[in-house]
């Protein structure tokens, strides 16, 4: 992945070494050294709408929103996606169901390039 995304994710293996992480020193977070205050937003929906065709669109509106706002921060949630016949985590606890793993990559991909952590 070649943005400035503050994100791991399994399918770039990001390190903590060649991205730039938020980090805690005592009760602070810093950003490069420096105290990092924000706003955010918590965006359930979106593996959802980047996982499934027909909705992907309201991904990139939504970051360029947030960004007109000036949220710096956004959360979105990794599980409980899909039906009970096909859960986002696969048939078992050790198979993923790729569609939502690659919505997830798509996310923070799109996060980066609008510079979101």
């Amino acid at each position: 992945m070649a943005t400035e995304s503050r994100c791991w994710s399994p399918l770039n293996r990001v390190t903590r070494e060649s991205a730039n992480f938020i980090t805690r020193s005592g009760t602070k977070l810093k950003d490069g050294g420096q105290d990092f205050y924000f706003v955010g937003a918590n965006a359930y929906w979106l593996v959802d709408a980047a996982s499934y065709s027909g909705r992907n669109y309201r991904i990139p509106i939504f970051f360029e929103k947030a960004k007109a706002m000036g949220l710096k921060v956004v959360r979105t949630w990794a599980f409980n996606h899909g039906s009970p016949s096909t859960p986002s985590y696969g048939s078992n606890t050790l198979v993923y169901n790729a569609r939502e793993v690659a919505g997830l990559d798509s996310i923070i991909q799109q996060e980066g390039q609008n510079q979101q952590h």
